[in-house]
């Protein structure tokens, strides 16, 4: 039987940019730092393989995706853990391994590292939990993802990495305060609403009441009793008024009779 579970591993110190866009969704890969790849797997019927991650690595679920080669499909896995006796201490020792339904003759890539939050669509799985009849692999050895690109989440070219504010644009990168966050992003005065959405930065103001409508909250805003700041058309009727006056005096005194001169 173990003739028959024997599992081949080889390593592409270089994966081209076409291998990567077979893969499908090439967004997703491209945001994982490395990769290996592992198979072709001499197995006869399909089998869960648990590939060793070395300690200290992530164990979150969008830390590492499976794909397999030539398919837009994502392979469904999981980060297990379990506590093993230690081959060179004997005792036990924390194990992670990556585990996957592998096919047989089938390559498959891992991507591991992402430098943002990853939503990998998995579809239909199978139990990997289950210890039996799992197949370890040696360990991988990885390699730099060509493909990656560094997140810039909002887009306003400054990579997440160097962006004192990732979701939101700040391309100036401001800082007013010096506290390493970003103007856009920072929160001034602590009441839960960033500085770009609040209307009222400086005063807290959770509620963001603005009676108005002029943009500026109701607690900093100190021409809130005007008439005409709460109704801006106001001023408006008013000239509007004036101005039909006017223009009945003018087609009044047009239209008057002249007076006759009476003096001889």
């Amino acid at each position: 039987m173990n003739a028959v579970f024997r599992i081949g591993i080889f390593v592409l110190f270089a994966l081209t940019w076409t291998q990567t866009a077979s893969a499908g969704d090439d967004t997703v890969i491209s945001v994982y730092h490395e990769n290996t790849t592992v198979g072709p797997f001499q197995i006869l019927v399909p089998t869960v393989v648990e590939v060793p991650l070395e300690e200290g690595t992530a164990v979150s679920q969008n830390a590492y995706v499976v794909v397999e080669n030539g398919t837009s499909e994502y392979i469904y896995s999981l980060v297990h853990q379990s506590y093993q006796t230690g081959a060179t201490s004997g005792r036990m020792e924390l194990f992670r391994g990556l585990r996957f339904l592998a096919q047989p003759k089938t390559v498959y890539f891992i991507y591991r590292n992402p430098d943002r939050f990853v939503n990998v669509p998995y579809g239909p799985h199978g139990d990997l939990v289950n210890d039996v009849g799992i197949q370890p692999i040696l360990p991988p050895v990885w390699v730099k993802n060509v493909a990656f690109l560094q997140a810039d989440s909002d887009g306003d070219i400054v990579p997440n990495i160097n962006d004192n504010c990732p979701l939101v644009a700040n391309a100036d990168q401001k800082d007013i305060d010096g506290n390493g966050v970003g103007d856009e992003c920072d929160d001034y005065d602590r009441d839960q609403i960033l500085n770009v959405n609040d209307n009222c930065i400086n005063i807290p103001n959770q509620t963001q009441r603005d009676i108005d409508h002029d943009g500026l909250g109701d607690e900093c805003d100190d021409e809130e009793s005007r008439l005409t700041e709460r109704l801006p058309w106001v001023p408006w009727v008013g000239i509007g008024i004036a101005l039909a006056v006017l223009i009945a005096l003018f087609i009044l005194v047009a239209n008057s009779p002249k007076r006759k001169n009476t003096l001889s």
